[in-house]
Order: structure tokens, then C-alpha cells, then sequence
């Protein structure tokens, strides 16, 4: 017999077929749902703006409005999440925005709750955000989480200036982001995260520096060392738990860390009785590092050079504690030993 010409030709008719059937169910079933979506916020928006202008609703009316549009938003994006994920994560990033949101301008603009109870909601809001994150595996979800958490004390806040208070939040909020950095490699995370605490808490030292001639809290310290202590893990959880070689990223996050938390510490022991425990803290900071040497060998059973970085690290803070602590020639003497020592780990 003799094959037909589509026969002979392949799958080509088929193809055709299935590729014009595709762009239907695009416009079909996604194209058109996200327009319908979208007209039925816009709508419902319109309808709640000229009830608010009317006097239809009033102050708890519109919050409850809020919360519940915020919950609608969650429940349509749990539904979506596994047919359209990119959507779903688009509509639960809204619907986090909108509980935030509602939640301030009750406390805020309506005065319905107080300062306790609204730090709280939004406390549970972050929890939540983060657990969706690390349930649904979306790294937008937590960026969302992170913002949100970030700008919560300033939403709530009265203007009264406690920093021991907002810092202790944002310890919180690390310790979070040390928790979800232990189950998810999502270095935007980490990067905001660690960018938003350093300009918070870099910011406000700078500016005590500068209106208090040079004298900084000595709490800020404790508080320094909490987050230099939490973003070190931060950076070796996963690699830890997965086993993985630690990259580039890890090697600029654990030498950025260090150098920050070093500089704003030595800018609080600078005013301590003349500098005298500068050099102490800075044979420390070769102490701690030089302690997680062996430990890390053991953890990290892949070829890894992150301790070849330790030791750097730890020859780094030798060499610059001699000439703090020490004067005149004891500062030859030390120096000597450890060219000695150097010398001997090298073979």
C-alpha cells in the first residue's frame, strides 16, 4: 500500500493540532481567568470605595473588609497553587500586602486595636508568610514575608524611639530567616535579610555616633553580636544539612559579616577606658573563628575550602591584635612567632 502524505510526513498534522489546541486552552483556561480575577477585584474595589464615601460602612466595617479580602485572596491562591503556581504566588504575595495593610490602619488611622495587639497580628501574619513559603516552595512568598516583617514595627510604631525594643524585633526576624535559610538555598532572601539589618542597625549606630560626639550605647554590642553570630549560621545551614561545598556567596557572606560586626564593635571599644580591650576582642574574634575549623572539617564531608577561609581569617586577627594590644618591641617579638607558625602550617 502506498503511505498517505501525512503518513509520510510524519507528525507534523498532529502537531499543528496540538499546538493550536494549547493556545486555545491559554486563552481559554488561563488568559481569561486572570482577566475574570481581575475585573472581580477591580469590582469589588469600586462597589467598597463608594460604600466608604456613602458612610455604608463604617471604621470596623472597613478592616473587616480588609482581613476578609486578604483572606479570600489566600484561600483562591491555595486553590490555584498547583494549576497556575505562578498566579497563585502573585495573589498570596496580595493577599499577605492587604492583611498587613488592614491591620496598620486599624491600629493607626481607626485607633480599633492597640500597639500589642496589632504587633502581634502582624507577627502572625510574618509566621504565616514564612510557613506558606517553605510549604508551597516559593522564594516570593518569603521576600514578601521578609518586607512585611521588616516594615511591621515601623507601621505600628508611636514614634517613642526604643531601639532595644526594635532591634530585639529584628533579632526575631533573623532568627526566622536562620530557621527558613535551614530548609531552602534562597540567597535573595538572605541578601535582603542581611541588607535591611545592616541599614537599620548601621544606619542608627552612625547616627549616635554622629549626634552623641562620638558615643555609642554599649548595648548596641550585644545586639551586634546576636546578629553577627546569627548570619554566620544563616550562611552554613544548608551547606551543612545538604552537604554542599560552600561557594562564592558563602565565602563574600562570612568575610562581609565579619568585617561589619568587627568594625561596629571596635567602634563601641574604641570609647572603653582609652581602647584597652580592642586587642582582647580582636584575639577573640581569631579565637572563634579558629574554634570552628575542625568542627566544620567534620560536618562538611565534601572537598571544601571554607576552612582554608577560617584560617585566613584567624592569621588575619592575630596579625592585627599583636600591634593593638602590644607596644615597641614585643610587637616584633609576636610577630616573629607567628611568621614561625605560619610558616610551619604552610608545610
Amino acid at each position: 500500500s502506498v503511505p498517505s502524505v501525512n503518513q509520510s510526513r510524519g507528525k507534523t498534522p498532529p502537531a499543528k493540532a496540538s499546538s493550536k489546541e494549547g493556545l486555545e486552552d491559554f486563552i481559554g483556561g488561563n488568559l481569561l481567568n486572570k482577566i475574570g480575577i481581575g475585573i472581580l477585584i477591580i469590582g469589588i474595589g469600586i462597589f467598597v470605595k463608594y460604600a466608604i464615601d456613602k458612610d455604608w460602612i463604617g471604621p470596623v466595617g472597613r478592616v473587616m473588609i480588609g482581613l476578609l479580602s486578604g483572606g479570600i485572596l489566600l484561600g483562591v491562591a491555595h486553590w490555584l497553587r498547583k494549576a497556575y503556581a505562578a498566579f497563585s504566588s502573585v495573589l498570596l504575595g496580595g493577599g499577605i500586602a492587604v492583611l498587613y495593610f488592614s491591620v496598620a490602619i486599624a491600629f493607626h488611622e481607626y485607633e480599633l486595636i492597640g500597639q500589642s495587639a496589632a504587633f502581634a497580628l502582624m507577627c502572625g501574619i510574618t509566621g504565616a508568610a514564612v510557613f506558606f513559603s517553605i510549604a508551597y516552595n516559593r522564594q516570593v512568598i518569603a521576600v514578601l514575608a521578609l518586607l512585611g516583617s521588616f516594615a511591621t514595627p515601623f507601621m505600628v510604631s508611636k514614634g517613642d524611639g526604643n531601639w532595644v525594643v526594635l532591634f530585639s524585633y529584628i533579632l526575631i526576624v533573623n532568627v526566622g530567616m536562620l530557621v527558613l535559610a535551614w530548609f531552602r538555598e534562597w540567597k535573595l532572601v538572605r541578601i535582603l535579610g542581611y541588607a535591611l539589618t545592616l541599614l537599620l542597625f548601621g544606619g542608627w549606630m552612625l547616627r549616635e555616633y554622629a549626634q552623641h560626639n562620638g558615643v555609642v550605647p554599649t548595648g548596641s554590642m550585644v545586639f551586634g553580636t546576636l546578629y553577627f553570630l546569627t548570619f554566620f549560621m544563616t550562611t552554613l545551614a544548608y551547606r551543612v544539612r545538604k552537604q554542599q561545598a560552600a561557594d562564592s556567596f558563602t565565602y563574600v557572606s562570612l568575610i562581609s559579616n565579619t568585617i561589619f560586626y568587627y568594625a561596629s564593635s571596635m567602634l563601641v571599644l574604641y570609647q572603653l577606658q582609652d581602647g584597652v580591650y580592642m586587642g582582647i576582642f580582636t584575639a577573640a574574634m581569631a579565637v572563634f573563628h579558629f574554634s570552628f575549623i575542625l568542627p566544620l572539617r567534620k560536618m562538611l564531608k565534601v572537598n571544601d575550602h571554607i576552612q582554608t577561609l577560617l584560617v585566613g581569617m584567624v592569621l588575619s586577627f592575630v596579625t592585627l591584635a599583636i600591634p593593638i594590644q602590644l607596644k615597641g618591641n614585643y610587637i616584633t617579638l609576636f610577630w616573629a612567632i607567628e611568621a614561625i607558625l605560619v610558616l610551619y602550617m604552610a608545610q
